[in-house]
């Protein structure tokens, strides 16, 4: 665990949330690593600046080191041999540098030709995997200068659309609880729904400035911090709203079970932790040497924290089922059943279609249509918020918030019934004084009608023998 908070330590401080990328390497052995991905399209401009070179093995040949910029759709993309120098690729730009050219700095800059646009990834490469250690400034940008990359040029207005449309939803669900708080239940799951809204509106307006000065100067300026914060909180609200609808909690019951209490102590660190690390791993370079363990690690936790948020509507349907079975209450077990059903399968296909799908759509765009990838991820999202806001809303027509005032009212009947059995065995030792009373006082009153039992039990018993 000490490594992990190092790790996102030095995440937080490094400076490469940018197109001008600064990183340095230091005692690297190994023989290559990917820099970064971007598309070019004509007069796009690659600049390499790079300071302080130093190996360890200081031969009377020293080992070259140096970049290869790989076309992607090439068809060597995926046949390129690393153990080897990569002077054998004549499609590639090799930018291959002897020690004692780098050790007072190195400057190389290309410029791409209209015949030569496309998706580029730029990678480093160490011949003969000696210890290696230099500083480098690396700038990408096409013409303008624009430091987006081809494919993401229409994402400043994206988010900008998208911070206008939360906003507008946001204003009108704070109208409605303010208007519908005397004529319905607005419980504290709605108010942690419009803090959602609220912070994943924040999120999309930094995003959109994020982008605009990333787009005009290759930095940031300041607008990732207050991005990285609105998005992981929105992240943990998002899964603690998804946890209290599941379970029902302040809907249709006012308490969680152990059982629910427990996940929420799982999931909630780990989804806190989750948003801050992916969303810090998804804006730095590749070059780390932990990048890919981290990455994959982080994606493999979400996945997890987002399969063990059914576990509480599964539980849900469940007890429902088995409710609908011996109750006598069918027709409203089957009306909660249904509602859940929804739920759950709207839920299992917002996760499928975010956390998969979008995967897999986004390998198979071009290079200058990586934006429709994160629209469509935004526009589902959005649109699954406006299905649980719907859903949940607070109105005396909605039939989930009246499922719950009928189960409060069958709640208050089982009291009712609890109390008159109380009250039922609580007269039982009454009774037995009032039939030892009856006794005594027929004893007492005609002996001979006591005979006459006494003679009629016996009769019964040699009946019972017989």
């Amino acid at each position: 665990m000490k490594h992990v908070f190092y790790f996102i330590f030095f995440l937080l401080f490094s400076t490469t949330f940018c197109r001008i990328t600064k990183f340095k390497i230091d005692n690297d052995d190994r023989d290559g690593f990917l820099l970064r991905d971007f598309g070019f399209n004509k007069k796009g401009t690659i600049k390499f600046n790079i300071k302080f070179l130093e190996i360890d093995s200081f031969m009377s040949n020293p080992p070259d080191v140096g970049f290869v910029i790989q076309k992607i759709d090439d068809e060597d993309f995926d046949q390129l041999d690393w153990p080897n120098c990569p002077n054998n690729f004549a499609d590639n730009f090799a930018i291959i540098a002897k020690q004692e050219d780098w050790k007072k700095g190195f400057v190389w800059q290309t410029t791409i030709n209209e015949t030569q646009e496309g998706e580029y990834s730029i990678y480093y490469r160490n011949c003969e995997s000696s210890q290696v250690s230099f500083d480098i400034v690396l700038t990408l940008y096409n013409e303008g200068p624009n430091y987006l990359s081809a494919g993401e040029f229409p994402l400043p207005g994206i988010y900008l659309l998208f911070f206008l449309l939360y906003l507008s939803v946001t204003s009108l669900w704070i109208m409605f609880l303010v208007k519908n708080r005397k004529k319905t239940r607005v419980n504290r799951v709605h108010i942690l729904m419009s803090v959602l809204l609220v912070s994943k509106m924040l999120a999309m307006l930094c995003k959109s400035i994020e982008y605009y000065y990333i787009k005009n100067t290759g930095l940031p300026n300041g607008w990732n911090y207050p991005y990285y914060i609105f998005a992981i909180f929105k992240g943990i609200l998002l899964f603690i709203v998804l946890l209290f609808i599941g379970t029902g909690w302040a809907f249709i019951k006012r308490s969680l079970s152990s059982k629910e209490k427990k996940l929420f102590a799982i999931i909630i660190p780990l989804q806190w932790l989750d948003n801050m690390a992916m969303v810090i791993v998804s804006e730095t370079t590749q070059a780390s040497k932990e990048w890919t363990t981290w990455e994959t690690l982080f994606r493999l936790i979400d996945i997890i924290c987002v399969c063990l948020i059914l576990f509480p509507i599964v539980w849900s349907i469940n007890h429902l089922k088995s409710v609908a079975s011996i109750d006598g209450k069918v027709a409203k077990s089957l009306e909660k059943l249904k509602l859940f059903r929804q739920f759950y399968i709207l839920t299992v296909a917002f996760i499928y279609f975010t956390r998969i799908i979008l995967i897999l759509f986004e390998r198979a765009l071009t290079y200058q249509t990586k934006w429709v990838s994160p629209f469509f991820d935004e526009l589902a999202t959005f649109l699954f918020f406006i299905y649980i806001g719907y859903k949940f809303r607070p109105e005396p027509n909605n039939p989930y918030l009246r499922i719950g005032e009928v189960d409060e009212e069958s709640s208050e009947e089982d009291d009712i019934d609890a109390i008159n059995l109380d009250d039922f065995s609580f007269q039982e030792p009454t009774l037995r004084n009032l039939n030892e009373n009856s006794q005594k006082d027929e004893e007492s009153a005609d002996p001979n009608d006591g005979n006459e039992n006494d003679d009629d039990n016996d009769n019964e018993n040699e009946n019972d023998k017989k």
